[in-house]
């Protein structure tokens, strides 16, 4: 069993961001957690960020914490377009992403830091009337 929890900033009517996690309920240990980040030069668009465990990878909480935020970005927060991004060598993230719909439109070559050394960033998009509500 896992207990989610959420954190939300907000300044004034803005939306700064919005953190999501999930926790077991037995040890409290984090399984994953999302956020949402609205991009600052376009008002329309919000950046979707997931990260699981490495212990709970494989077991679609990547997947249910992706959907849980891009449902309320659209739904909800009424953004237009989603933006997000993986590393190289992280293809789970992109699967993710597109069971959900994104699309890749690029690659920024050697633009990910991954602390030990620079790989390249595999970017996505999703628009809101591309997105279809589906059961994952």
């Amino acid at each position: 069993m896992s207990k989610p929890f959420v954190t939300a900033f907000t300044s004034g009517n803005k939306f700064n961001y919005l953190v999501f996690g999930e926790k077991e309920e037995s040890s409290g240990a984090l399984i994953g957690f999302g956020g949402l980040v609205p991009d600052q030069d376009r008002s329309e668009r919000v950046t979707i960020g997931f990260g699981v465990h490495s212990k709970k990878k494989g077991k679609g909480y990547g997947t249910q914490i992706a959907k849980a935020f891009v449902d309320l970005a659209f739904a909800k927060l009424d953004f237009q377009e989603l933006y997000s991004n993986h590393a190289e060598g992280n293809e789970a993230s992109g699967a993710v992403l597109k069971k959900l719909g994104f699309h890749c439109f690029g690659i920024a070559e050697k633009a990910h830091d991954l602390l030990t050394h620079i790989v390249d960033d595999y970017r996505y998009l999703l628009k809101k009337p591309q997105f279809k509500a589906k059961p994952y």
